[in-house]
């Protein structure tokens, strides 16, 4: 199948020639790659570092001026070796997205500094800082799909941020998996779709996308088969529409993407103005355990009743809350992270049952179509209202944030040059409904909210 192009997630990591795209073996790869990469700047770094002490007490021995010596060895401090290369995983426009993150100062100093500490209490092995835990949620990066695509209708219990296991529904892309939101399904305008969806639960279901395709009950144990030509490029929400909203809320839900038939990389015919180098997909929703349970124990659940007791206790951006939705390490389908220059399109779908408001810092967002709409007043903003079943397109832009802070200051002309279109760390985005900030009825912040995050 056709690699998704600029599917953020996706784009693949080359590391001494041995490539890999994210799970548990991506993970192994990062910590073997981190620990000898601590292990080849501790030990040269540190003797720099000593070098410099060494240079700066004689200067002030022999009475000379120790500034010129201090930025000599900052320019030989901060300068920056290849840390990885990211290569998209497929072409578009004939363009090849491609990314080399480095390594910034601060990461230097820390590698380098453990290992002078090490150096200076004699310790027989260099020291290391340990890579952040990850808690195993890389393997539950939403794929993205297309061809003939099997989906099945599964159930399971899913851990919350706070240790809580609650059970839930959801699209899954083999027989035993589950996934909430479900897989991305994706293709291109005007291709044909066909997809195969299996109910393994003892209850009727469906797959309904409004507009294009509607299953029918699918009863337990049924498989139904779908034929559809993809619609108009965009954005779409696919759900059960059995017993409506009951079943989605509950966890059978996801996101179709469109592409242009034209192969570019915009998000719409004609919108050459608002090229992406990336694409992510947010499927936001929320949840209460006490109705979960009741499906668990296989009670009846009216729709009228659950829309007007329906009390959730969490909120979640691709099925995650609060810090395990905010990194790239424990969310690299969410959290997105680019180089300055290199806007992103995120495409945002309320699955809920409650209005959400994501906002943004560090840019303002454009909006660039609702509900399959292309807005012709595109308008520049830092919170997007979303409705539930709303489905929006904005462009991050990825600009150098107005507000930023270069420090420490540049010392020199040229290092100035360098560093002036260089802002790297996370801004978050979070929703401004209150009640979503939090999860567990009051552990804040570990609701709706994540990062984007500037990489150098």
């Amino acid at each position: 199948a056709e690699a998704v192009p600029g599917a953020g997630y996706l784009l693949a990591e080359e590391v001494g020639g041995v490539e890999g795209a994210g799970g548990v073996g991506g993970l192994a790869l990062h910590g073997v790659r981190d620990a000898l990469v601590g292990e080849a700047a501790a030990l040269p770094l540190a003797t720099l570092g000593l070098v410099v002490l060494a240079l700066l007490d004689g200067a002030r021995r022999r009475g000379q001026p120790a500034a010129a010596k201090a930025r000599q060895a900052s320019r030989l401090i901060g300068a920056r070796a290849p840390y990885t290369v990211r290569e998209a995983a497929g072409r578009a426009g004939g363009v090849e997205l491609s990314d080399r993150r480095e390594i910034s100062r601060r990461e230097v100093l820390r590698y380098g500094g453990a290992g002078a500490v090490a150096l200076a209490l004699g310790a027989s092995g260099l020291v290391v800082w340990p890579p952040p835990r990850t808690h195993g949620a890389a393997e539950d990066i939403i794929p993205w799909i297309s061809g003939d695509i099997e989906l099945f209708i599964n159930d399971g219990l899913v851990e919350m941020i706070d240790g809580t296991p609650v059970y839930m529904w959801g699209f899954g892309d083999s027989p035993d998996a589950l996934r909430t939101p479900g897989p991305v399904i994706w293709g291109r305008q005007g291709e044909p779709f066909r997809i195969s969806v299996t109910n393994n639960l003892n209850e009727d279901h469906s797959f309904f996308i409004d507009g294009i395709v509607d299953s029918g009950v699918i009863a337990p144990g049924e498989t139904k088969h779908l034929s559809f030509e993809a619609p108009a490029a965009g954005t779409y929400l696919y759900q059960d529409g059995v017993n409506a909203p009951v079943n989605r809320v509950l966890g059978l839900h996801g996101a179709m993407v469109i592409m242009v038939a034209d192969r570019t990389m915009t998000p719409f015919p004609g919108g050459d103005q608002w090229t992406f180098a990336t694409q992510w997909v947010w499927v936001l929703n929320e949840i209460d355990p006490a109705w979960s349970g009741r499906a668990q124990a296989d009670l009846p659940i009216d729709p009228d009743e659950f829309k007007r007791e329906f009390l959730p206790r969490y909120f979640t951006i691709n099925g995650r809350s609060g810090s395990m939705a905010s990194h790239t390490e424990t969310a690299p389908d969410t959290a997105v992270h680019d180089r300055i220059g290199n806007p992103a399109l995120i495409r945002m779908v309320n699955a809920g049952l409650a209005m959400h408001s994501p906002h943004f810092h560090g840019n303002h967002v454009y909006l660039l179509t609702h509900n399959g709409e292309v807005l012709a007043n595109v308008m520049w903003k830092d919170n997007i209202m979303m409705m539930p079943g709303d489905r929006k397109d904005v462009l991050l832009p990825f600009a150098i944030p107005p507000n930023a802070v270069h420090w420490p200051p540049p010392l020199e002309g040229q290092q100035f040059l360098r560093e002036l279109g260089q802002s790297e760390g996370a801004f978050p985005m979070h929703c401004h409904v209150e009640m979503s900030q939090v999860a567990g009825g009051g552990l804040y912040p570990q609701g709706m909210l994540t990062d984007w995050v500037v990489e150098l």
